[in-house]
């Protein structure tokens, strides 16, 4: 039976013989993903193995129904040190849009969010939100320590021979 977003072909279609095995090959759009495969009103989605199912001929003609849906990517979170890092979105489709809240600790400052795909390449998000690729991503935030404006220091006196030296304060 014809589908939307993507086809199933058959090793072959007619004058098939009982027991004949049978490899149909599962091929969704680009974007898509299998959401069902019946074949001879049997569900065996869960048997689908790299886009490919095999099964014996049975005795009689066989339906085959195959859906398709959008596929949804991941949204994973690095826990940043010195702040927060959330996501409004843990899965989402592409061209969907991510919007990030990075918030810094006392004594942190926020410095930027990027995002990395799952070929390696590191994305600089501008503002608080992005377009989602088509991969699955790891969003980051990076926070830099604040320069403490009056710093405290010690001074350190060795004991001297011959004399005697403080300090003050």
């Amino acid at each position: 039976t014809p589908s939307q977003n993507g086809s199933v072909n058959s090793t072959k279609t007619s004058d098939i013989e009982e027991k004949e095995s049978i490899t149909l090959e599962v091929k969704p759009n680009q974007g898509y993903e299998l959401q069902s495969l019946i074949v001879g009103e049997q569900d065996v989605t869960k048997a689908v193995n790299n886009n490919q199912y095999t099964f014996e001929m049975p005795n009689h003609d066989v339906d085959v129904q195959a859906s398709f849906k959008e596929k949804t990517y991941n949204v994973y979170t690095q826990t940043p040190v010195g702040g927060t890092l959330k996501v409004d979105k843990t899965k989402a489709k592409a061209n969907e849009t991510i919007t990030v809240t990075a918030e810094a600790n006392d004594g942190y400052e926020f410095k930027s969010i990027t995002y990395r795909d799952t070929a390696g390449n590191e994305h600089t998000v501008t503002g608080n939100s992005f377009t989602m690729p088509a991969s699955d991503i790891t969003v980051s935030a990076t926070f830099e320590k604040k320069e403490d404006p009056n710093p405290d220091y010690s001074v350190k006196v060795n004991p001297a021979e011959n004399g005697q030296v403080t300090a003050n304060p």
